[in-house]
Formats: C-alpha cells, sequence, structure tokens
C-alpha cells in the first residue's frame, strides 16, 4: 500500500470532502481517503497494483473538482538513444506519485506530472542520476552548474570536445598528412599524364 495526497481546486464545503470521500472509497484497491478541508487536501491509501492515479483524478472530476498536478522539466545530459529515454522515463514512472512521465532522448528533456507532496523534484533528480544520467537544469531556468544558463554551459562543453579532438588529431596529420598529400599528387599527376598521352 502507497500513500499519497494532494490538493483540490473547488473544495468549499464539507459536503464537498465528503462526495470525494465516498467516491474515492468506492474505487478499488483503496483502503482509505480523508479529505482536509481546512487544508483543501485529500490523502489517500491505495494499492499501485490495482489503482492507476488517472482513476483518481477522473473520479474526482467526475465530481466537479479538480486535483492539483504539479509539472516539472528536466534538462538531462547524455541520452543517446530510445532506449536510453525509456529506462529513464520507466524509472520516472515507478516512482510513487507519477501520473505522467515523457522522456525525448533527441531534446535531452523529461518532463514529470505528479500528484501530491512526498514526491520532490530531487526524488527526479535522484532516479536520473542512478540510471547513469545528470540533470543540468531543471523548468530550463535553473542551472545546476552554476553557469550563466545551458545554453552557454552546454556550448563551452562542445568547445572543449573540439579542442581535444584537434589536439588529438594534429599530431596523426602530422605524420601522415605530407605523404599523403604527395601520395595523392602523384597519383593525380599519373592520372593527367594517362589522359594526355591516350587523349
Amino acid at each position: 500500500m502507497e500513500r499519497i495526497s494532494f490538493k483540490i481546486e473547488g473544495l468549499i464545503s464539507s459536503d464537498c470532502a465528503f462526495k470525494i470521500e465516498q467516491a474515492l472509497t468506492k474505487v478499488k484497491g483503496i483502503n482509505y481517503v480523508i479529505v482536509n478541508l481546512a487544508l483543501k487536501r485529500v490523502t489517500v491509501e491505495y494499492d499501485p497494483k490495482l489503482v492507476e492515479l488517472e482513476q483518481l483524478d477522473e473520479q474526482v472530476a467526475a465530481l466537479g473538482y479538480t486535483l492539483v498536478a504539479n509539472r516539472v522539466s528536466l534538462k538531462i545530459r547524455g541520452l543517446r538513444c530510445v532506449a536510453c529515454a525509456a529506462g529513464v522515463e520507466k524509472a520516472l514512472k515507478a516512482l510513487p506519485g507519477v501520473s505522467r512521465a515523457v522522456v525525448n532522448f533527441v531534446a535531452e528533456k523529461a518532463v514529470v506530472i505528479y500528484f501530491g507532496s512526498q514526491i520532490t523534484i530531487k526524488d527526479f533528480v535522484d532516479v536520473i542520476k542512478n540510471a547513469g544520467y545528470e540533470v543540468v537544469a531543471i523548468d530550463d531556468k535553473v542551472d545546476l552548474h552554476q553557469a550563466t544558463g545551458v545554453r552557454e554551459w552546454d556550448l563551452a562543453e562542445q568547445k572543449k570536445l573540439l579542442l581535444a579532438a584537434v589536439l588529438l588529431t594534429l599530431p596523426v596529420f602530422v605524420y601522415v598528412g605530407p605523404n599523403f598529400c604527395l601520395d595523392l599528387a602523384a597519383d593525380n599527376f599519373r592520372k593527367l599524364d594517362f589522359s594526355i598521352s591516350f587523349g
């Protein structure tokens, strides 16, 4: 059993609270429901094998109320393929309170929609880190590298990689380059000579 607590919009009276308690209690897999009118919150203990968070949302919406969902966008470094994104997505969805998680490896971004206050953004960052990747920004505003921004940090990293590639390639070019150029010139000269003599 897992316990989750979330805010509800439109909760104004004890009658509202009673209707929500009654509706959610009827859902198979829910152990108990407590609605706190003063805080406008509902706490539910449920079996995640039997109950999806979307079901709770639908039940509350059918009564004319809205569960308040949280949304966070995370910029991830290191995603290389669809399988990488799928692994991170699966790990995020396994966290209690996560309603939806979508990871795009091309954009290197994860969007997570979640309910409740038991789970924090740090939990998402930890899950992504444990999967072998790095969160470099949250909501594309907060830069975890203390740089002026993710794009500037990314550009600096790309410049370092380019410089390393040039430095590693330069000795090979210096050693092989002259011989290769001479061989290429000689081969072209032979072709040119051949075409003149038979042209």
